[in-house]
């Protein structure tokens, strides 16, 4: 290849293919057209052969000749160019193929490191979620033992509970019955007493009824108020003016009720314990 054609390359390779594509249909419509003209002149040739006027028709046969061979030489010139073309787009395309190639591959290998890198990223964060998913999973399974334990201690609470509850209901229900048993007996052996004058102390007030109803029942209900709003001061004052002697006196010697120790009018109820 000359130098000339080596410019010719270069100078293709810079250019469009486009450019080259439309140089060809140039060529192609010019050797159309120069073979067109080839007939017709081939045409008026045979008609100048034919007609009588043989001697200035052989001067004009000899300038078609001419021409003829001029047109021919034209026509070989662009057959040739048309070629010359068609070589150097099949060049110009194979050139720009590598250079694709070339191109592509050098991005390939730019991205490579870049690509790796991600890949080494990926596989540290995939173990860091490994660790993260062992240490979930063991947390998990603590707390899973801690509810189950918590569950099992719920329900024995509640066990538990429901014995209590069932044990508080019988305990309520004897109180209750004992309560009526109690309440009955002492309706029965002390009903309440009535008070006159003569079972009062002499400084009596001169307002008070003539008779007055002392009952047992009110004197232990008195006492187990006392005993429970005022733990304290679990003493209550005994008016002997509303309360009979005896019945305070049977509570003592029944060991139900104490004196205090230091005012013989007050008694209070004696703690017992189970």
């Amino acid at each position: 290849m000359s130098f000339q054609d080596m410019e010719e390359t270069n100078i293709l390779y810079d250019s469009d293919e486009t450019d080259i594509d439309k140089i060809l249909q140039i060529l192609t419509d010019q050797y159309v057209q120069e073979k067109e003209k080839l007939n017709n002149l081939r045409l008026q040739l045979q008609l100048s052969l034919q007609s009588p006027e043989l001697s200035e028709n052989i001067k004009r046969v000899a300038i078609l000749k001419a021409e003829e061979q001029k047109l021919d030489q034209e026509i070989e010139q662009q057959m040739l160019d048309q070629h010359k073309a068609k070589i150097k787009s099949r060049i110009f395309r194979d050139l720009w193929v590598r250079k694709h190639i070339s191109d592509t591959v050098d991005q390939c290998r730019n991205f490579l490191p870049k690509l790796r890198q991600e890949i080494q990223d990926t596989k540290d964060h995939i173990t860091r979620e490994k660790e993260t998913l062992k240490e979930t999973n063991i947390i998990h399974e603590v707390l899973s033992e801690r509810i189950e334990r918590q569950s099992d201690e719920h329900l024995s609470r509640e066990s538990e509970n429901c014995i209590l509850k069932k044990e508080l209901n019988d305990v309520k229900r004897s109180y209750n019955t004992l309560k009526k048993e109690l309440v009955k007996f002492v309706d029965t052996h002390f009903p309440p007493h009535k008070l006159v004058r003569e079972d009062m102390e002499e400084d009596y007030d001169d307002d008070y009824e003539d008779n007055i109803n002392s009952s047992l029942k009110v004197l232990l209900e008195d006492l187990m108020n006392q005993s429970f709003n005022n733990p304290s001061e679990p003493y209550l004052y005994i008016d002997t003016n509303k309360v009979w002697p005896p019945y305070v006196e049977t509570l003592i010697c029944a060991g139900i009720a104490r004196k205090h120790p230091q005012n013989t009018n007050k008694i209070a109820l004696v703690e017992y314990h189970l």
